[in-house]
């Protein structure tokens, strides 16, 4: 799958650069489309990033932010938001994001989904009308329902699959040789990650046929970089560019629902025969594939259970999963190996690993074994805010026609984006002592052992798990647009660290590697690898788990 970074990726790019003169044309005439209240509401506000008395200041603030977005955001949370001014900060895709400063975030995004929604904003990240398709493929109380009502509370039927699925899938990806090789961490990780969820969507052992895994990530390649391209063009030239550019990503969805479908098939089959009571003993598998049908079937809606439809559900729930997990867990091993070794933090989580691991009776990853996994826990946070996805997060849309009120003298119109500085906030003083340190076992419980609670001076409040929500850490989001598949991220990423520590040596970066800041975006590079070779006592380790 290495190939898959080093052909893809940079002919993505190159295209991307190639075409991003075309939005930059007609900036311009999108402009003079820009809603007249909105256009005054933006003269009234601060902005970041605009020089007074420049020529062309609000032009040239947004060619700069296309790859200077974080020194813009960086200076303006300073002047602004910590005087609990919310600014508008330029955006080369959308023209402005409207900031909101921490203190009104609880207000802000507390306000229900009929003044300020998500889904249109998220949509657009991706170009999802031209990579996904039809809009009504994932109604997303469907999902939701979904992720909150079955995964999240029946993820202990998930664990042993998992388990068994990630075991398998590192000694296929990274291999088994005790001799060191070198492995590309993103497509790596993306591989293993898109096993262990295939394992537990599909029937049988499908994570494991190249038929469908191939297809797959390249659809999950190509719908990150095409979406981006897409989406610094405006609506009007989307219309036309649009199913121009997202060829890759229709080519490889359609060759995964082409697959599934015969699969999908069956199980409906299967399912109609045990509603109708001649189910000959056949009971519904514990997968999410089975719950997507129910769900599916819930809706009392006959074309909501057409093959085509669910496989496609699939897909798309497969890649929500799979690309925000992998740039996740790159940041965390880049962290993780670019400490200095001398502080010993990986060998203090994997003895924790060991440890529980041992103590667990089933002699897999179950749901309380992870939960008891503090220090990792901790270390998984403290990376998510010390290298998190954005430097603007949480896009929403104000869509009350009335508008948004946020303060007596402020009333956001309807139309505009609103943002949070999510890294700004991650990184301030105030709320995270000496920020820009990655302080693995920050948060984990003050009485630990590892806890550096005492050396910063942290209190009982501050310990808090991976999906615990606040308006200081905000990677799962927060307040009703919380990620509702933070938990079984948080699963699955910690089935992926702790059998990697369990298995492997890694050698430790020299440095960190640098990121790629993409407009609001903070994303790893892809093509970062790492040292790795397979421990000698690894195989004792984890039979001796299993009894």
């Amino acid at each position: 799958m290495a190939d898959l970074t080093v052909n893809v990726v940079p002919k993505t790019l190159s295209f991307l650069a190639a075409i991003t003169f075309v939005p930059a044309l007609y900036y311009i005439v999108d402009k003079l489309f820009v809603n007249r209240t909105i256009k005054r509401f933006y003269a009234s506000q601060p902005w970041a990033g605009r020089k007074s008395g420049q020529w062309f200041s609000g032009l040239r603030a947004s060619f700069n932010s296309f790859l200077n977005n974080a020194d813009q955001i960086k200076e303006a949370y300073t002047k602004y938001a910590k005087n609990n001014i919310p600014f508008l900060v330029p955006n080369f895709r959308k023209g402005a994001f409207y900031v909101i400063p921490p203190e009104m975030l609880k207000t802000v995004l507390g306000s229900p989904e009929t003044k300020l929604e998500a889904r249109v904003p998220m949509a657009e990240t991706v170009a999802s009308k031209y990579t996904i398709g039809d809009a009504d493929i994932q109604p997303i109380e469907l999902n939701n329902r979904l992720l909150r009502k079955d995964i999240t509370k029946r993820i202990g039927l998930l664990a042993e699959g998992l388990s068994e699925e990630v075991s398998f899938a590192f000694d296929e990806v990274w291999g088994t040789s005790q001799e060191w090789k070198t492995v590309v961490i993103w497509s790596s990780l993306e591989e293993i990650i898109a096993r262990a969820i295939n394992r537990v969507v599909f029937p049988g052992l499908l994570s494991r046929n190249d038929d469908c895994m191939k297809p797959l990530l390249k659809y999950t390649t190509a719908v990150l970089w095409e979406g981006l391209v897409i989406d610094m063009f405006p609506e009007l030239l989307q219309r036309i560019f649009g199913p121009l550019i997202s060829w890759r990503s229709k080519r490889h969805c359609q060759a995964c629902i082409r697959f599934l479908i015969p699969h999908v098939e069956e199980r409906l089959k299967l399912f109609k025969m045990y509603k109708e009571g001649v189910n000959d003993g056949w009971e519904p598998p514990k997968d999410i594939l089975q719950w997507q049908i129910e769900q599916s079937s819930s809706t009392g809606k006959p074309e909501q259970m057409e093959p085509g439809l669910i496989a496609h559900r699939l897909i798309i729930f497969h890649f929500s999963n799979i690309d925000p997990t992998s740039i996740a867990l790159t940041q965390i091993l880049h962290d993780l190996y670019s400490s200095p070794p001398s502080k010993g933090f990986v060998d203090i989580i994997r003895d924790e690993c060991e440890t529980v691991l041992k103590e667990t009776p089933e002699g897999h990853w179950t749901k309380e074994a992870l939960s008891r996994l503090v220090l990792l826990d901790s270390t998984l946070r403290e990376s998510m805010r010390h290298s998190g996805f954005g430097w603007t997060a949480l896009l929403r849309r104000v869509v009350s026609p009335a508008g948004l009120p946020i303060s007596p003298s402020i009333t956001i119109p309807h139309g505009v984006t609103v943002g949070v500085p999510m890294h700004s906030i991650h990184m301030d003083p105030d709320y995270h002592p000496n920020p820009t340190e990655f302080s693995p076992f920050r948060f984990a419980p003050p009485s630990h052992p590892s806890s550096p609670a005492p050396t910063l001076n942290l209190n009982s409040e501050y310990s808090k798990s991976l999906v615990t929500l606040d308006a200081t850490f905000l990677g799962f989001g927060y307040r009703q647009f919380a990620c509702p598949g933070r938990h079984i991220a948080a699963h699955v990423m910690k089935v992926i660290v702790a059998t990697m520590l369990l298995k492997y040596e890694v050698g430790p970066l020299k440095e960190r590697p640098s990121q790629i800041n993409l407009m609001e975006l903070r994303i790893p590079r892809m093509g970062t690898t790492l040292k790795v070779r397979r421990r000698k006592d690894s195989d004792d380790t984890l039979t001796s788990c299993k009894g």
